[in-house]
This record gives structure tokens, sequence and C-alpha cells, in this order.
């Protein structure tokens, strides 16, 4: 799995990154897969998600004023649920991302909550 340098992913930058494997390496871990780092300062190298964060960046977060963290993480849990199951992409041909995933995996679509 690719991901960036954040600490999310890595814990690099923080007291533990020389101590113990970040939550996700650990679990990457289990299931026997390498975790690789995009190389810092290269984002294009990591396109669909800085593509993803520009979107809810102009569409969210620079629309709006929030008082404080929780109600921020609250607009952004409906803003994602608006722009994946309401949301025409003219992409996907007028489909939102939940309906062309249904569509392409129609058996893991069944285990999916709405």
């Amino acid at each position: 799995m690719w991901t960036d340098n954040a600490w999310v992913f890595t814990l690099k930058y923080t007291k533990w990154s020389e101590e113990k494997q970040s939550p996700l390496d650990q679990v990457l871990a289990k299931w026997g897969m390498i975790h690789g780092l995009i190389p810092k300062g290269q984002p294009w190298k990591n396109g669909l998600v800085e593509r993803s964060h520009r979107t809810d960046n102009e569409n969210l977060f620079k629309a709006m004023e929030f008082r404080d963290s929780e109600e921020r993480r609250y607009y952004f849990w409906l803003w994602e649920r608006w722009y994946n199951h309401e949301r025409p992409h003219q992409g996907l041909g007028g489909k939102t991302p939940v309906e062309k995933f249904k569509e392409l995996f129609p058996l893991h679509a069944r285990c999916m909550l709405s």
C-alpha cells in the first residue's frame, strides 16, 4: 500500500517514530502487505488523494467557517455522504460513486451499509 508521509500513516515526526510501528503498519504486517511511502514533496505521485483533498477544500473547508473540530468533522461527514451518494459525477456517466461501485462490484456492494 502506498501512502504519503503523514504522521497518521507512519508516526513520522512524532516522538514514537523510532520506537514502534504505526497502527496502519501493524495491520498491513498482519495481512502480509508492505507499506510504501511516496517521496516527500512529490504529491503528484498520490494524485487521486490530492485531487480529493482539493475538491474537499474548494467545496467545503474554504466555503464554511466551523466553531470547532467536532462541527468540522460533522459537516465533512455530511459532505462526503452527499458527494458519494447523491451527487452525479460526469466522469461516471452521470452516476454517483456509490451507484458505480454497486454496478462494478455487486457482491461487495451487498455488504455495504447505506
